[in-house]
């Protein structure tokens, strides 16, 4: 019975060992995109109103002058089965447009690539990370949880 218990910790652990990692590759690859010339870099924090339905969430969303992006989120609650996050990015106050429909790992931790629509005013972008129905929504949900001015 031993043995089969320090087989399943031995699984457990060769599991984690592989989500670190792939998680460790994910950052390197973000450390080298972050220093590329033209790249600029947002910060994701926790929307203020209506209140935020996590406290802890945090991110950063890297962005290349070709338009490829790299949102990065942190500390993202587990959701039940019937909700999802989905990435908007607004191009004024109210044209919200879907980027992402995504699911964090285990960690609450999720890595994702997006590329940037064209857009002519970019002081006036922003992404918002929303709690949304399974599988996505078409319209952004006021349960927000992050927000980040793209500059």
């Amino acid at each position: 019975q031993r043995v089969g218990e320090l087989e399943d910790e031995m699984e457990a652990l060769v599991a984690d060992n592989g989500r670190q990692e792939e998680r460790l590759q994910q950052q390197a690859e973000l450390a080298m995109l972050s220093v590329q010339p033209g790249v600029q870099q947002a910060a994701m924090v926790t929307y203020d109103e209506p209140a935020p339905v996590s406290q802890n969430a945090d991110g950063m969303i890297v962005m290349q002058p070709d338009g490829k992006q790299m949102l990065w989120l942190m500390n993202l609650d587990p959701l039940p089965e019937e909700y999802t996050y989905q990435a908007w990015l607004w191009d004024g106050p109210t044209d919200a447009y879907s980027m992402a429909v995504f699911t964090p790992d285990v960690d609450g931790q999720a890595m994702i690539d997006m590329w940037m629509p064209e857009h002519d005013e970019p002081a006036q972008l922003w992404m918002t990370i929303n709690v949304e129905p399974a599988g996505g929504s078409v319209t952004p949900s006021a349960e927000r949880v992050l927000w980040g001015r793209l500059n």
